[in-house]
């Protein structure tokens, strides 16, 4: 049993064929920020953002793009109450 964190990378709003495309992110810088086909295509490369079937991720409109992070996570919280992002040392289910 454990948690996965999801790592919010970029989110595209209403229009489909907007240059809306990121620049730079963390170490990553787009070596044309002129041209929005080669950022999008760098940052895709990057941090390796994919399709369900592989393939590199499209740009689309009204779409998130993240990662998954399944590194292990430390429990130091108790059970019950409400939740606050605090996983608890025994987990229970409740109603």
């Amino acid at each position: 049993m454990g948690a996965v964190n999801v790592n919010i990378l970029w989110i595209t709003g209403k229009c489909g064929g907007c240059d809306d495309v990121p620049t730079q992110m963390g170490d990553w810088t787009c070596p044309n920020p002129g041209d929005s086909k080669v950022c999008w295509q760098s940052f895709v490369d990057y941090f390796n953002l994919q399709e369900a079937d592989g393939s590199p991720a499209q740009y689309r409109k009204n779409t998130i793009y993240f990662k998954p992070d399944c590194s292990p996570h430390e429990r130091k919280g108790r059970t019950g109450g409400e939740n606050f992002g605090v996983l608890a040392k025994v987990p229970v289910l409740v109603k």
